[in-house]
This record gives structure tokens, sequence and C-alpha cells, in this order.
């Protein structure tokens, strides 16, 4: 009979053990990644937002004081890709004279508007 006692290595329990302790920690982290992850979408989404109603207002400073009324409009005050780091599920139009944003997370879904004529904000995140 071979002597067992002298072999390097772990047993089974012993990888059993760790890998439920590896599980266990996997699942705590994931809820507070999912909120990390939720929060830096919606400062983009209010960043781009704020670009969008920059865009507007250069335009307007640009001519006079004039109202553009879509987005093609404002392009050459966007950077050349549109909006970056746009999250998924976010989308900006600028229609009639009004600003307006999207962002669906889930089943919520915030909307931000501005009013190029009047200046009124409404939304919140």
């Amino acid at each position: 009979m071979k002597n067992l006692t002298n072999k390097k290595g772990f047993t089974l329990v012993e990888l059993l053990v760790v890998m439920a302790i590896l599980g266990i920690l996997v699942l705590l982290a994931a809820p507070r990644f999912n909120t990390v992850t939720e929060g830096a979408k919606k400062r983009t989404f209010q960043n781009n937002h704020q670009v969008m109603i920059s865009a507007v207002t250069m335009y307007m400073a640009e001519t006079g004081g004039a109202y553009p009324m879509n987005q093609t409009a404002i392009t050459k005050f966007l950077d050349p890709d549109g909006l970056n780091n746009k999250p998924a599920g976010s989308t900006y139009t600028l229609a009639g004279g009004v600003v307006t944003s999207q962002l669906i997370i889930g089943s919520d879904t915030f909307t931000l508007t501005y009013n190029v004529t009047t200046g009124a904000k409404a939304g919140t995140i």
C-alpha cells in the first residue's frame, strides 16, 4: 500500500468550500455593480441632454437668436459622431423648439425636456 500522507494538494472538500465562498462574494457584489452602472448611465444621459441644450444655445448665438427647429440644424455644434457615449436605451431629439431626452433602464423611463422658446426645463432623474 502507498502512503497517502505525503501527497501535496487540496482535497475535494477544500476546493468546494473555496468555490462556495467565491460564489457568495459574487452574489454580494453583483447588485452593487448594477447600481453603479445605472448611476453612470443616468449621469451620462443628463450630460448628453445638457450638450444638446448647449448646442441649441450656440446655434441661437450664431444665427442672431433664431430657434433651431430640428436636430440637423445643430449638428455642427455637436461632436462629429453625434453624442458620445449614448447609454443603451437613450434617445435625444430636437423638434418644434423642444429638446427631449429619454432614457429607459429596465422598467423605468426617465424624460428630460427643454423648451427653447421659453427656457423651461422639466423632468428629473
